[in-house]
């Protein structure tokens, strides 16, 4: 349900002929394991996950033709620093980033959301009943300046445990405000999302 990228394209199957699907490392080697993310520009990459996915609905409204899912996660495998830093992917990251020279601030969850819209646009021609599930968390958490969801993608907002006091409500507690900033920054942008135009 969680960290689901590698349920769509699996690094067991593509590393060895296709690392260029991976994350770029700021290094500047291609990885997958023990940590990596997929990389969210390469065109290959979203015809895979695409190709995937529809594999997967219909798969399972074969399976279960009365009572099919119609909502599947696509939560990043691994967080920041784990994000690809190919030419491609560090463009938008950089176009869309709060903070020059950052990725945390916006930018990160402009490239994963480019892409979830993407995906999104292709299924719903086929299943326009289905929804996917993405997930502001850790370094997709902010809230681009710019940012509109196709009108089937559900965002999560997952508070990181580490960034709050869990005994206490987010609205109303001095130290979870932040977070709770955040959950309202979110909120905010689905109301006023419109679906979005393809890249």
């Amino acid at each position: 349900f969680v960290h689901s990228t590698y349920a769509y394209l699996d690094p067991k199957e593509y590393f060895k002929d296709h690392p260029e699907y991976f994350s770029l490392r700021k290094e500047g080697r291609r990885q997958a394991k023990p940590v990596g993310e997929l990389c969210l520009t390469n065109p290959d990459v979203l015809r895979i996950v695409t190709e995937s996915l529809l594999k997967m609905i219909a798969a399972d409204r074969a399976e279960r033709p009365h009572d099919y899912p119609k909502c599947y996660p696509f939560s990043l495998q691994d967080n920041n620093p784990y994000i690809c830093w190919c030419d491609n992917c560090r463009a938008i990251v950089e176009k869309y980033n709060r903070k020059k020279g950052g990725n945390q601030e916006g930018g990160d969850t402009a490239l994963y959301m480019d892409f979830i819209n993407d995906i999104a646009r292709r299924v719903k021609t086929a299943y326009p009943d289905v929804r996917l599930l993405a997930s502001a968390y850790v370094n997709t958490e902010i809230v681009p300046e710019t940012l509109s969801f196709d009108e089937n993608v559900i965002v999560e907002f997952c508070d990181v445990y580490s960034y709050s006091e869990e005994l206490h409500p987010l609205k109303g507690t001095p130290i979870n405000r932040p977070q709770y900033d955040k959950l309202v920054s979110w909120s905010k942008a689905a109301k006023g999302s419109q679906p979005a135009r393809s890249r």
